[in-house]
């Protein structure tokens, strides 16, 4: 008797995920590439600029997973004076990211959808400065990892896709030897950013018409 009632449930189940997939409106897998603008609101370095590749798989017509790799490039050039003298520095700052991510879209018009997501994952933190800056570490440079996520929300419309992006990173800290101090200090950086960012969705589109009548 259990057997019959386990064979009849696997079987509904199976003739509910055949309807579902026979109503779906959009293929199931998409791309997507974006480029951005990055406010740090409590860095020394207030602007960034952000490339991400981002490949979602469409669960359902409203909800779709994914998994976003992005870089942040930031730079500013410094005049360092000390005692002795005075000399320029670039520094040179990359976020870069991988993050698991989940969008839910709130209407199946293709015309205009918009979505709210979020996402988490690992982010590793690297600086470099083209001379030697008593706020990094003595070899001029430094990288960590640390973790992090995301909140969007945003909108496509047909392939385009724009969003607003808030990330939470990590705090890091550099270790410098300060010389006016005598001593090892540490240098802690914020990192958190708000990102503006447009892209062009390839694929994910919707299934085409003679395909869903064949069904």
């Amino acid at each position: 008797m259990k057997k019959c009632l386990l064979i009849a449930l696997l079987a509904n189940i199976s003739n509910r995920a055949e309807a579902q997939s026979s109503e779906r409106m959009f293929k199931k897998f998409k791309g997507e590439v974006s480029l951005g603008y990055d406010y740090f609101p409590a860095s020394e370095i207030k602007n960034g600029f952000t490339v991400a590749l981002e490949p979602h798989w469409v669960v359902v017509d409203q909800l779709s997973l994914g998994l976003r790799s992005q870089t942040v490039l930031q730079f500013k050039d410094y005049t360092i004076n000390d005692p002795y003298s005075s000399y320029s520095n670039l520094r040179i700052k990359t976020y870069s990211s991988l993050n698991v991510t989940a969008d839910y879209y709130f209407t199946n018009d293709y015309n205009l959808r918009p979505f709210a997501g979020i996402g988490g994952g690992v982010q590793l933190v690297n600086i470099d400065n083209t001379d030697f800056d008593y706020s990094t570490s003595d070899d001029g440079g430094s990288t960590k990892v640390t973790g992090g996520g995301f909140f969007r929300a945003g909108m496509e419309i047909k392939h385009f896709r724009m969003a607003i992006e808030y990330n939470f990173v990590g705090k890091t800290k550099t270790p410098y030897y300060d010389y006016y101090l005598g001593r090892q200090v540490d240098e802690v950086s914020k990192n958190s950013y708000l990102s503006v960012k447009f892209g062009f969705c390839f694929g994910g589109g919707p299934i085409n018409n003679s395909t869903r009548k064949r069904r």
